[in-house]
């Protein structure tokens, strides 16, 4: 199938807007909360967190000693992941099972239990660690200057190991190439996938003493050689292999055993490394571009890897089933939940909004929340009565390097206004006016409003407290006690918190999901209709809480209400929020 950039100009155009219509009406499709959609976008673009803000400091990143690139081991472990992939039974492929398998003789060297390290806390309850590797190649290849690779996300994490299969330097081509075979790649894909993969960095001696020999002036003794010179992202690969200068240590090792990606790339006598067009496409090819077909072109080089690179993470077993392309939301809502600080009930929200890199925000620019009540006399905006916060808190979120790829900035709108738990929230939206006289936006979640989940029962970080566990000596561990609330009319039959783990030291199986139960303290007071419970948590993550709660309540007629995938991160926070408070009036909508 010809590639976009082979075509003519107008041919060209046409494709750009079917994409761009196509990724619109993918955002257009989505309503807010997305359990599954929101963690997945929010982890490939919103930074914050160790994992997403990785190559903040340093784009294309080096371990401090030795230098190896972080982006190329974060690469080699999701192939390595990826190849356990089989197309005659529908098994394996991109499941984490690389987590059971670093005792393998394939999967040796520090470069592995470095990246295994680097996404050892990332995972939550609706991020896999199979989908934190599938991101990690995204990132890798957006922060050295490659292509933005697609991304789907839904992976499931295997219990088990899967079957060797990773090729090895030492191995024949007909076995490579039934090995590329089973993981569902042709000859000449395989010829491609492997020059991606080695586009940027190296082989270490001390995990290949046979291939690369040892450095005496390396102190260090690991002993590293470059794939090529350009240390980027690029198709620097094929073209000194082309031209004959490439410094490859799997080409030119004196090693001729070991040397597998010369027989990769010759398997087809070099047909795949330099191809050219074919001449039936001529006629729609621009002139210029006569060598847009071959690798000696960086931007089919690019386009070629994109494709494979998504190919490789996309492979997973027949039983999963993996999202649409997890695509940048123009707005949205980060969060949105009742709380409580300082015996105040306050609705917090977060409104994102994506612009443009280096543009400067309208100095008349203003935001605004409206809500309608969820109970007593004026619920659903009866009486044309509309509640509306302004003066929202501005500020930022961190990038990932995927956003800065994209040349976008995500500001960030926080509104926490005071309500009574007597009227509570039902649904609410925003109103975005530039000051400019243009007509003003409203965001509504597509038309129907932004739905409140719960109000039953509240969770209280900034009530919650976080003590450190002086007894556990062995790791970071803190006693904990999340604080939550239940509306005071309400008659439970049980209440329970739910911790959700993917990130313990030394756990490599099953998520821990423990149930605790919720006690009730009728001495404590919280706010105005609602009571206090709480829950201790002994937390043995040596990193940080990077961990989620759920809580739910029971009553008598068998319902339940429950409160989805609370954050952590604000325990005993409250000096923060109580600075955000918003002006709150109450009219008849924009007035």
């Amino acid at each position: 199938m010809p590639l976009i950039g082979a075509f003519s100009p107008r041919v060209l155009f046409f494709l750009a807007n079917s994409i761009l219509v196509f990724y619109l009406s993918l955002v257009s499709a989505y309503k807010w909360p997305s359990p599954q959609y929101d963690p997945l976008e929010e982890t490939l673009y919103q930074g914050g967190t160790t994992f997403t803000s990785f190559f903040n400091k340093e784009e294309c990143r080096k371990r401090s000693s030795p230098r190896t690139f972080v982006a190329a081991e974060w690469i080699r472990l999701a192939y390595h992941d990826s190849a356990t992939h089989d197309i005659t039974y529908g098994t394996g492929g991109l499941d984490a099972s690389i987590f059971h398998e670093l005792d393998r003789p394939e999967n040796s060297g520090a470069g592995m239990i470095n990246a295994i390290s680097d996404f050892k806390f990332a995972p939550n309850k609706y991020v896999s660690r199979a989908d934190v590797i599938a991101i990690g190649t995204v990132f890798s290849s957006a922060t050295c200057g490659g292509p933005i690779i697609p991304f789907r996300g839904g992976r499931k994490d295997a219990q088990e190991a899967g079957p060797s299969a990773v090729p090895a330097p030492s191995q024949d081509l007909a076995t490579h190439i039934e090995k590329f075979r089973l993981q569902g790649f042709t000859q000449e894909e395989m010829i491609g996938l492997v020059a991606c993969g080695h586009t940027f960095g190296s082989v270490r001696s001390s995990d290949f003493p046979g291939l690369v020999e040892g450095d005496p002036n390396d102190k260090s003794g690991v002993g590293l050689a470059f794939f090529d010179r350009s240390r980027r992202f690029d198709n620097a690969i094929a073209t000194e292999y082309l031209d004959g200068t490439t410094q490859n240590p799997l080409v030119v090792s004196p090693n001729s055993r070991l040397t597998s990606d010369k027989r990769i790339f010759g398997s087809d006598g070099n047909v795949t490394m330099q191809r050219s067009i074919p001449r039936a496409l001529h006629f729609i090819i621009i002139i210029n571009e006569s060598n847009f077909y071959s690798f000696e072109s960086r931007e089919f080089f690019m386009q070629t890897c994109s494709r494979l690179l998504a190919r490789m993470i996309d492979n997973v077993p027949n039983n999963v089933a993996l999202t649409e392309v997890i695509t940048l939301l123009p707005a949205k809502v980060t969060e949105a939940y009742i709380t409580v600080v300082r015996s105040q009930l306050l609705f917090k929200t977060t409104l994102r909004l994506a612009q443009p890199q280096n543009t400067t925000i309208p100095n008349n620019r203003s935001v605004k929340m409206l809500w309608c009540n969820k109970r007593g006399e004026f619920k659903d905006c009866s009486g044309a009565h509309i509640n509306m916060a302004s003066r929202p808190a501005c500020g930022s979120f961190p990038s990932t390097t995927v956003t800065r790829r994209l040349g976008v900035d995500l500001l960030k709108y926080e509104f926490a206004a005071p309500i009574l738990a007597s009227e509570s929230v039902g649904k609410f939206w925003f109103e975005l006016d530039e000051g400019d006289g243009s007509t003003s936006t409203v965001l509504d979640n597509g038309g129907g409003g932004y739905l409140l989940e719960t109000d039953e029962i509240i969770y209280v970080p900034w009530f919650s407290t976080a003590r450190e566990n002086g007894e556990d000596t062995q790791s970071q561990a803190f006693d904990l006690t999340f604080v939550a609330g239940i509306r005071s009319e309400l008659s439970p039959t049980s209440a329970t918190l739910n911790t959700y783990t993917n990130s313990e030291d030394g756990v490599i199986g099953p998520p821990q999901t423990p149930v605790l139960p919720l006690t009730h303290y009728p001495d404590r007071l919280l706010v105005e209709g609602y009571e206090w419970y709480q829950a201790p948590v002994i937390n043995k993550i040596s990193d940080g809480f990077q961990f989620s709660v759920d809580l739910e309540v029971m009553l008598a007629d068998g319902a339940s209400h429950k409160f989805d995938f609370g954050q952590t991160r604000s325990i005993d926070g409250e000096e923060g929020l109580d600075t955000l408070i918003s002006e709150v009036t109450v009219g008849s909508g924009g007035d």
